[in-house]
């Protein structure tokens, strides 16, 4: 069976280095055609180049989300994230060796959590622990 890693292997850690060698020459390419440019004095002979500058951003206009009545200024995004609080179900197989056969159990706990996606609990292991559909 080793055997037939080897040559695999070769070949998986040849292309591994063949996409860092392209990686690394395309970062180099970059840092010697990269153009540093004047926030303050645009020009068109940059227009199609790989530039950088730097400056305070700033934005006057505040974002809300109007369904919870929330503003904030001076930002330029504003993103909601909602989680209900719900149960989570908890699968736990253990293995144990009794007089030289092998009894498999199983277990489940359940948790209250915070998720941001519904969790189904039709298919839970015990009824009692549903979650809003």
């Amino acid at each position: 069976m080793a055997c037939f890693l080897i040559p695999f292997a070769i070949v998986l850690l040849w292309k591994n280095e063949k996409k860092l060698v392209t990686y690394t020459c395309c970062v180099d390419k970059a840092a010697n055609e990269c153009v540093p440019v004047n926030i303050e004095d645009p020009n068109e002979m940059n227009n199609y180049k790989l530039v950088y500058l730097s400056g305070k951003t700033e934005n006057k206009t505040s974002l809300c989300d109007n369904s919870f009545e929330v503003t904030v200024g001076d930002s330029y995004r504003l993103k909601r994230i909602v989680e209900m609080f719900q149960w989570q179900e908890t699968k736990k197989v253990e293995d144990r060796n009794v007089n030289g056969s092998t009894i498999t159990t199983t277990s489940y706990t359940y948790n209250k959590v915070w998720s941001s996606r519904r969790i189904d609990s039709s298919h839970f292991s015990k009824s009692g622990f549903d979650n809003p559909s």
